[in-house]
């Protein structure tokens, strides 16, 4: 049964050892609803209203491209390449994938297509997507983020990284690694589209209090967002934004925000979130 948008999560009760540092404030999380809650629950905690409605829903590409994942996989066991899953949502379409390719008689047996193959999580949180299926990721970036993930895969040039997940895949990761001479493949398993009753929740919602801010986590929903705000025919300069990071932030500032209009969050991240929200209202 699909989720009923939006979906309102109310801080806790103030308590003396628990700081509020976002008590007052109203934030909208437009992330896709495989991607959103646990950082709908944090936010919340830091004392903000949050109100979780999705600007894009993900679509699988999945079965279309099946044939291509288990080509992909055995070039990387043949080569002892890098998996690199971007997200914890790549990681839900990967093991999707997954369970497709291998024989009905080795479900349990889930680390067979992987076996040489080098793993790669963005971060923490992938690195935790990646231990709930049993598999352990070979490299974890110090920082999450494409950017230094580009930078500091510790890859050879002539060896193969793999970005496998979303058909708008960011592009400053393919671009740090290619110019640092690894051959580089993309492989889209999902794809990002416009959530129609997600964006009519939120336009509701910033109807009712201006104010609200908007986390976006992706280009995509960047534009989803804008797009539907200007069909709507409202003023785009009523908007306040929150980046998940550097490169959704550019998108906003491509779209025409003004700069101080977009905050950007260091990491993507509930604490580093916060900590932009916290920055932005100083």
């Amino acid at each position: 049964m699909s989720p009923v948008w939006p979906r309102l999560v109310l801080p806790p009760d103030p308590a003396p050892d628990r700081p509020q540092p976002l008590r007052g404030v109203s934030l909208i999380l437009t992330r896709p609803p495989q991607t959103g809650g646990a950082m709908a629950e944090a936010l919340a905690d830091a004392g903000a209203e949050v109100i979780e409605a999705p600007a894009i829903e993900l679509r699988s590409l999945v079965d279309e491209n099946l044939a291509a994942t288990a080509r992909l996989l055995a070039e990387l066991r043949a080569r002892r390449g890098w998996l690199i899953l971007p997200s914890k949502a790549a990681i839900g379409y990967f093991k999707e994938a997954l369970r497709h390719i291998l024989p009905a008689a080795d479900h349990q047996a889930a680390a067979d297509p992987l076996a040489g193959v080098r793993l790669v999580a963005v971060g923490r949180a992938s690195a935790g997507a990646l231990a709930e299926m049993g598999l352990q990721a070979d490299f974890v970036p110090s920082r999450a983020g494409g950017n230094c993930l580009g930078a500091t895969l510790p890859a050879q040039a002539g060896e193969l990284a793999a970005i496998v997940g979303s058909s708008e895949t960011r592009r400053e990761l393919a671009a740090g690694l290619a110019g640092r001479g690894i051959e580089v493949r993309v492989l889209a398993l999902y794809a990002p589209q416009p959530c129609a009753e997600g964006l009519s929740a939120i336009l509701q919602a910033l109807a009712e209090l201006p104010a609200r801010r908007l986390i976006v986590a992706s280009p995509s929903a960047a534009d989803a967002l804008l797009d539907a705000w200007a069909a709507a025919g409202r003023p785009e300069g009523s908007l306040r934004w929150v980046a998940i990071g550097p490169t959704t932030r550019g998108r906003l500032l491509e779209r025409g925000i003004r700069p101080e209009a977009a905050l950007c969050a260091a990491a993507p991240t509930a604490q580093a979130l916060i900590e932009a929200i916290v920055s932005g209202l100083r």
